[in-house]
């Protein structure tokens, strides 16, 4: 019996100096407490408790699953158990905690809250926002309950309750960056980027150095065009937290839309270090790469994306254009081919299947290919123009001129693509075409 008064006097000061913040002096009294009555349950708990905080996580589990050990009905033990499983990674171990916590306590708005996020760790978000939405329904006034409960509905694309959601969250903590900073990633995902940078900019405002606020404004200054601004933003992301893929990917696509190719390749290949297997990124670098003129490593990479993600179209149709810049037209002809049989309607790719005809002399396979490109999209101003090329080549100067007539009246641009290389040889060599050629280019 002495020896249980004093174990709750050593217990009691553990308590007293968790309080005042002197974490390891409160793991020693408890341990104390622990020896001198080890079937002290709460002591047991405590010190798990006090362990977690000083991050050492597998002897604060043994600590607590003791106290369970000792009181199985523990409810606040079980939800212990949840958080420091949590911090394990351990998250399938976590929920089952939380889950048997909630059968001693289910009105506990915490249980369901941390259950949330658990199940978000495993990417369940559907079931992650239905313990948020627990977890607010029992206490509506927790702003980090809100919170994550709109991120959930943000990541399972109930996006207009998403934005109800954090703004609820923000009238109980509008000081919060990472509620702007979540808001913002939610408008981004309903295309309204000018809000998107409003939510941002108060986030970095509320915390300078939030990097993640700092590579969400870029990516919607990215998508709003104002490229020079989005590098910026983008660059002081990375300076913050070096590696991040996503700001990487947006610099390299913000650097190419300032035709930066170079600088973008940089970008991009650093992000591929990190994710090396991500198709979206690899099949950038492709393009990155064309623009560059580097078609072979072009190609590779469009080849690489099929392999990772077989039969995408874009990749596809991307490895038809590589093939065709390296001039292996019967290649770039299948590819072309393969993406017409599941996209028949896409006019494009007609015409680009006639280039590779005309280039290989099939200049009535050409023909056919373009008129079924004018059937799709009647003005399309590039199978305007490319019509006139084939009836140029095949020495038909009256048709040559009625097509490209027809072409810079869609895009008057086109008029100085008529004059450059040997575009419109015949034509421009016939007497009896050569006015007309002149009024139609302008020269």
């Amino acid at each position: 019996m002495q020896d249980h008064r004093a174990a709750q006097r050593w217990y009691a000061q553990g308590t007293a100096l968790f309080m005042a913040g002197l974490v390891a002096d409160a793991i020693v009294a408890y341990r104390r407490a622990i020896k001198l009555h080890p079937g002290l349950a709460e002591a047991h708990f405590d010190l798990g408790v006090a362990l977690m905080h000083s991050g050492q996580l597998k002897q604060a589990l043994s600590a607590n699953d003791q106290a369970l050990l000792r009181k199985p009905n523990f409810a606040e033990a079980h939800l212990n158990r949840g958080v420091i499983l949590g911090r394990l990674s351990r998250h399938e171990e976590a929920i089952t905690a939380y889950d048997r916590g909630l059968q001693l306590r289910p009105n506990d708005p915490k249980t369901y809250y941390n259950k949330g996020n658990a199940l978000a760790a495993l990417g369940r978000m559907s079931e992650a926002a239905t313990s948020f939405e627990q977890a607010v329904a029992l206490d509506p006034g927790d702003s980090d309950h809100q919170a994550n409960l709109a991120t959930a509905l943000s990541e399972i694309g109930q996006l207009e309750k998403a934005l109800t959601v954090f703004d609820k969250a923000l009238s109980l903590a509008p000081l919060n960056p990472a509620i702007h900073n979540n808001k913002g990633n939610t408008l981004m995902r309903m295309e309204r980027p000018i809000e998107a940078i409003a939510a941002f900019d108060r986030a970095i405002e509320l915390q300078p150095n939030l990097a993640q606020a700092h590579v969400g404004r870029g990516g919607a200054l990215f998508r709003r065009g104002r490229l020079d601004e989005a590098i910026r933003s983008l660059t002081r992301g990375l300076e913050l937290q070096p590696g991040d893929v996503d700001a990487l990917h947006d610099l390299a696509k913000a650097l190419a839309g300032l035709g930066r190719y170079g600088d973008a390749l940089q970008a991009c290949d650093q992000a591929i270090r990190r994710k090396p297997k991500d198709p979206i990124l690899i099949f950038d670098r492709g393009h990155i790469l064309g623009y560059l003129g580097r078609l072979e490593d072009a190609l590779q990479c469009f080849e690489a994306v099929i392999t990772l993600r077989p039969g995408d179209l874009e990749a596809e149709y991307n490895r038809g254009n590589a093939l065709l810049g390296l001039g292996r037209y019967a290649e770039a002809s299948g590819a072309y081919s393969r993406v017409l049989e599941q996209r028949p309607r896409d006019h494009e790719v007609y015409v680009n299947r006639a280039v590779v005809s005309m280039m290989s002399g099939g200049h009535l396979d050409a023909l056919r290919d373009l008129d079924k490109a004018l059937e799709i999209s009647p003005d399309f101003p590039q199978a305007l123009f490319n019509k006139a090329l084939v009836y140029d080549r095949i020495q038909d100067g009256a048709q040559a001129l009625f097509w490209l007539r027809k072409a810079v009246t869609a895009d008057p641009s086109l008029r100085s693509q008529s004059l450059t290389g040997l575009n419109f040889r015949y034509v421009r060599s016939q007497p009896s075409y050569e006015a007309e050629f002149a009024a139609i280019v302008g020269n």
